[in-house]
């Protein structure tokens, strides 16, 4: 897998990491992707924080 198409994860409640595939709906210029863990899930309706490489998050907008 190409580094490019690659997303890293962190989990902000224990803050592991991981990576993933880049999705169609992640913006182009995410880094990161804050989600909670499935460890630290409580069965809530998580949802996710887009960061980009310097660590700013991405306002949330609509997809072109």
């Amino acid at each position: 897998m190409d580094t490019h198409d690659q997303i890293k994860l962190r989990c902000p409640k224990c803050r592991k990491e991981g990576q993933d595939q880049r999705r169609d709906t992640d913006y182009p210029e995410t880094h990161t992707v804050e989600i909670i863990c499935n460890d630290c899930d409580d069965g809530d309706f998580h949802s996710e924080d887009h960061y980009n490489a310097a660590g700013v998050f991405i306002l949330p907008r609509e997809m072109p």
